[in-house]
């Protein structure tokens, strides 16, 4: 009885959220799509946090310095109720009708609802860099039953990636074949290149937890697994024995992936991931691409993935990590433990570090929104 109201309560919100995308959201386009676009409104959309994201950040403010009319239009659907719902996809959509230019970072899929005007642009700036866990087309699971019964990339104009190797793949996974991805580098990595940012970030640390100074900081930031809906974390027990297995010159710093956080209320540091990579001496991840960002400071990191060959069967990766990912992977904790004590401060795999970077990050060099600037008259015009 259980498992037939769950399938029936599954299938009324696929229901909704069919007529929703299909009706709802296309009528109301289609009211106000005979209003001229402005050209100088902009708009920043997220669905999962009523701020602007770190990925969204750094264009949100270059729009800003640029004269733009900059609009915020971020929420959290999961704390808000339907009718809250209703009414901001409502205006939404009437502000969508009216822009010149919408940002996102994540799938969002207003913008992919409606046959959107022409001189209207939609700018994708994906959250993660380099190539890792496949996502999209490439696993459905990512995009929930939903996201396969529409085109959930449909309508955007620009979709910046981190290199050159990332392109053909991403045309794959997101089904834009025409020019929309480009090697322009990831937006939000920018600020990792400044000296002042990694500065303040190290500074802020210390003045909130003086007491580790001196220990060896290590982070866990794992992915989940399953999809938004559906997330889990693998390797819980094991992160939290490693504490006391090194001891108190240690100290281990946890940041699991937002769709974790409020299901295992793990996190035991304040500041957000992107701020803890100046800090640590030693980053620990699964199949997360905060891997990719890290690598832009140059320091040494683990793959611990105790589940590798369930994952690989039932998501997969775009790489072979035990052949290609720079110190290979940890897939039981003694072997998690004996790489952590073999490890340096600094990098413990030279050898194919460099091509490696190359390979999955070449276009992140800290001028990537001047670049986006720049891109063929796309933007600033």
């Amino acid at each position: 009885m259980h498992q037939w109201c769950k399938t029936v309560k599954l299938k009324i919100r696929f229901l909704e959220k069919y007529l929703l995308h299909r009706i709802f959201l296309p009528v109301v386009y289609q009211i106000y799509r005979k209003q001229p676009v402005q050209k100088k409104l902009v708009l920043f959309a997220d669905a999962k946090s009523d701020k602007i994201p770190f990925s969204m950040q750094a264009m949100y403010e270059e729009m800003q310095r640029q004269g733009y009319q900059v609009e915020n239009w971020c929420v959290n659907f999961d704390e808000t109720s339907i009718k809250q719902k209703l009414k901001y996809l409502y205006k939404f959509m009437k502000r969508y009708a009216q822009a010149k230019y919408v940002f996102i970072c994540d799938y969002f899929l207003p913008v992919s609802s409606c046959e959107k005007k022409l001189e209207t642009k939609v700018i994708q700036l994906w959250h993660s860099c380099g190539l890792l866990k496949k996502f999209a087309y490439d696993a459905p699971d990512d995009l929930g039953a939903y996201g396969s019964s529409i085109h959930a990339t449909k309508n955007i104009d620009l979709w910046p990636v981190s290199s050159e190797a990332c392109v053909p793949v991403f045309e794959k996974a997101t089904h834009l074949y025409d020019g929309q991805i480009q090697a322009l580098g990831v937006a939000r990595t920018d600020i990792y290149f400044s000296e002042i940012y990694r500065k303040q970030c190290i500074e802020r640390f210390y003045s909130a937890y003086p007491e580790l100074k001196g220990k060896k900081l290590i982070l866990w930031a794992p992915t989940f697994r399953g999809n938004a809906k559906t997330a889990a974390l693998v390797g819980v027990e094991e992160i939290l024995r490693l504490q006391s297995e090194l001891g108190e010159g240690w100290k281990i710093l946890i940041k699991v992936h937002p769709h974790l956080a409020q299901k295992y209320q793990l996190d035991n540091c304040k500041f957000p991931t992107e701020q803890l990579y100046p800090v640590i001496d030693l980053l620990i991840t699964d199949y997360s691409s905060v891997v990719f960002d890290y690598m832009l400071f140059d320091k040494s990191f683990l793959i611990y993935a105790p589940d590798y060959e369930e994952y690989m069967q039932q998501r997969g990766c775009y790489i072979d990590l035990e052949k290609k990912m720079p110190g290979g992977v940890a897939r039981e904790y003694g072997e998690l433990v004996q790489k952590i004590r073999s490890m340096n401060n600094k990098k413990s795999f030279e050898g194919n570090m460099k091509d490696f970077v190359t390979f999955h990050v070449s276009k992140c060099d800290g001028k990537v929104v001047n670049r986006l600037a720049g891109f063929s008259n796309f933007l600033y015009n």
